[in-house]
C-alpha cells in the first residue's frame, strides 16, 4: 500500500512538471508570436492621421478629401511641416505664420535660403545667401511691387518700386542707406 502510494505521488509530480513544462511552452510560444506581430505592415490606410504632442493637443493631420487631393493641415501657428534629406537635413520647411504661411526652401546642409510667402501687404519672396543673410526681396506694398537688392550685411542697395504717384522708381543706396541715384 505504501509503495502504491509512493508510486501515485510520483505519478503527481511527473504530471505536475509536465504541466508547467506545457504552460512554459505555451508562454514562449505566445512571446515569440507577439514579436512576430511587431513587424512592419507593408500598407497602413486610414481616412486621416493625426499628429498629437505630449499633452494631448492635434500638432498637425493628414488627410484626403472627397476628390482624392492630400491635404496637411497644421494644428496651430507653432505648428511646421518639414521634408527632409536621406542626410536628415530640412530642405522644405512649410510654417503658418499671422499673414498666411511660408513655404521655406533649405540648401544640402539644411540651411534656409529662400522663402516665398505671405505678409501684411501681401505676397512676399525673400532670398539668403549661404551664410543666412537676406540678399533680395521681391514684395507688394500699398502702391504695388517692389524688388529690393542688399548688400551682404542686409542693407538695401538698389530698389525699384512703384511710388505713390503710381509711377515706377529706380533707387541705389550706398551701405550707409543714402541715396546714391534715383530715376525718375
Amino acid at each position: 500500500m505504501q509503495n502504491e502510494l509512493n508510486e501515485l505521488r510520483n505519478q503527481v509530480r511527473t504530471l505536475k512538471r509536465m504541466l508547467f513544462g506545457v504552460i512554459g511552452l505555451v508562454v514562449v510560444g505566445g512571446l515569440l508570436a507577439a514579436t512576430r506581430l511587431e513587424t512592419v505592415p507593408d500598407v497602413i490606410r486610414a481616412k486621416k492621421f493625426e499628429v498629437i504632442n505630449a499633452e494631448g493637443t492635434i500638432g498637425g493631420e493628414i488627410s484626403t478629401d472627397s476628390e482624392g487631393v492630400l491635404s496637411f493641415r497644421s494644428g496651430g501657428l507653432g505648428s511646421i511641416f518639414k521634408v527632409y534629406n536621406r542626410a536628415e537635413k530640412a530642405i522644405v520647411s512649410i510654417v503658418p505664420n499671422a499673414n498666411g504661411g511660408v513655404l521655406i526652401f533649405h540648401n544640402k546642409d539644411g540651411k534656409a535660403v529662400a522663402a516665398i510667402g505671405a505678409d501684411a501687404n501681401g505676397g512676399l519672396i525673400g532670398v539668403k545667401n549661404n551664410d543666412g543673410q537676406a540678399v533680395a526681396v521681391i514684395g507688394s506694398k500699398s502702391t504695388g511691387g517692389v524688388l529690393d537688392v542688399l548688400n551682404k550685411d542686409g542693407k538695401s542697395v538698389a530698389g525699384i518700386a512703384v511710388g505713390s504717384d503710381g509711377n515706377g522708381v529706380i533707387v541705389t543706396m550706398d551701405s550707409k542707406g543714402k541715396v546714391t541715384s534715383q530715376s525718375p
